[in-house]
C-alpha cells in the first residue's frame, strides 16, 4: 500500500527572482518560508512548524543551455536524539537545463548533503517540463 501517511501539510513562503544579477547572463533566485505538518507518519515527536530557505543561480551559457546551482536548508522536523545529533539538513545542488523547444525543458541535476548525516547522501533529479508561451499581442 502506497497510500501516504494521511497527514496534511501546508506551506507559506515568499520567492524572489532577479535577472541579470552580477552578470548579464546570470539570474538569482531565492525563497524563504515555513512548512506546517499535521501528523508524523513515523510516530516520532515532530515540530509542527519548520522553516525552510533556498538560494540559487542560473547561468545562461547559450540560448538553449543553462547551468544551475542551488543551496537548500530546512529545520529539523522530527525531535529524536538520533536524528538531532546530525543537525538540520543542508543540500548543495548542481545541474544543467536544456531548452528542447519553444516550451519544453529538460533538467538534470544532483544534490549532495552538506550537513553530513542530516539528509540523504546524494540524489539525482531529472525533469521534463512544458511551459506554455502565451502571445499577449494578439487580441
Amino acid at each position: 500500500d502506497y497510500l501516504g501517511s494521511g497527514a496534511a501539510s501546508t506551506a507559506a513562503g515568499a520567492r524572489f527572482s532577479a535577472k541579470n544579477c552580477v552578470l548579464e547572463s546570470l539570474s538569482c533566485h531565492g525563497q524563504l518560508g515555513v512548512l506546517r505538518t499535521d501528523a508524523d507518519p513515523l510516530g516520532l515527536p515532530a515540530d509542527t512548524i519548520t522553516p525552510y530557505t533556498s538560494v540559487g543561480i542560473a547561468w545562461r551559457l547559450a540560448s538553449t543551455v543553462t547551468l544551475l546551482a542551488q543551496m537548500d536548508y530546512h529545520g529539523e522536523v522530527f525531535r529524536s536524539r538520533l536524528l538531532s545529533e546530525n543537525g538540520s539538513p543542508l543540500w548543495g545542488s548542481l545541474g544543467v537545463r536544456w531548452r528542447a523547444g519553444k516550451s519544453w525543458y529538460l533538467d538534470a541535476s544532483f544534490a549532495e548533503d552538506l550537513a553530513v548525516g542530516a539528509s540523504p547522501d546524494i540524489n539525482f533529479r531529472f525533469s521534463f517540463t512544458y511551459r506554455p508561451v502565451f502571445d499577449h499581442s494578439k487580441k
